[in-house]
């Protein structure tokens, strides 16, 4: 207990120290859109719990299990006026785990809540926009799911016996804090003006679970607190 407490006590330090490294770098000129839709693709790190059932469910996630689409509205503090903040609300899902022939299936559905400053622009050549360079926060919540398909039976008769084709799934819901660093890259497409390339330090915490689909707890000893990296790409959306 001893180690698993002074390791979530790092992770928090580590967080309180990247949020304050954030809050002080907000008091420099910010390039900020007073609204923008932005829609992209990121991969996810699966927590220590998932984890563990996929490694017990003898099978291996591919690359592109762990591949999320999301979309975020980002708005500026202050839009009529923009000011040295934007924020921004967004929604993510994995979409492997829908396809109907994987034996093992890893879904994440989650919110956060986007907090940037966008500091430096960094003209190149004759562009017309620059490039510009950026603080990123957020918190966010989310549910992870890991299901695995036993049984062998298709026949009606066995419909209500363990023998039957089904999934057997547990999920449970983390919390997430996150610092990143981004880069937005003019590309003057049609109707996508702007690419944003972002990475990000995660500190997350398991609250609940895990849990079957009835709620029920799955009992066992998991490893809750966990860092990992988030990598994500996206494309502003001009209306």
């Amino acid at each position: 207990m001893g180690i698993k407490h002074n390791t979530f006590s790092k992770h928090i330090l580590m967080l309180v120290l990247m949020t304050s490294i954030f809050l002080c770098s907000i008091f420099v000129f910010s390039y900020t859109n007073s609204f923008a839709d932005w829609y992209g693709l990121g991969y996810i790190q699966p927590s220590p719990m998932a984890q563990k059932f996929i490694k017990n469910s003898g099978h291996e996630l591919s690359f592109f299990d762990s591949v999320a689409v999301f979309y975020s509205f980002e708005s500026n503090a202050n839009p009529r006026n923009p000011s040295l903040l934007s924020n921004s609300f967004t929604l993510k899902s994995t979409i492997f785990n829908y396809l109907p022939f994987s034996e093992l299936r890893y879904g994440v559905i989650g919110v956060s809540y986007d907090i940037s400053a966008k500091l430096i622009e960094t003209l190149i050549g004759g562009m017309k926009k620059g490039i510009i360079f950026g603080f990123s926060g957020k918190i966010g919540a989310e549910l992870e799911t890991v299901s695995l398909l036993v049984g062998s039976s298709s026949n009606f008769a066995d419909f209500t016996t363990n023998d039957f084709k089904h999934y057997n799934s547990v999920s449970n819901v983390n919390l997430i804090g996150s610092l990143g660093l981004f880069a937005q890259l003019p590309i003057d497409l049609r109707n996508f003006p702007d690419l944003l390339l972002f990475i990000g330090y995660n500190i997350g915490i398991s609250l609940f679970g895990p849990f079957t689909p009835d709620l029920q707890r799955v009992e066992g000893d998991y490893e809750r607190t966990f860092a990992s990296i988030e990598l994500s790409f996206a494309l502003r959306y001009k209306f």
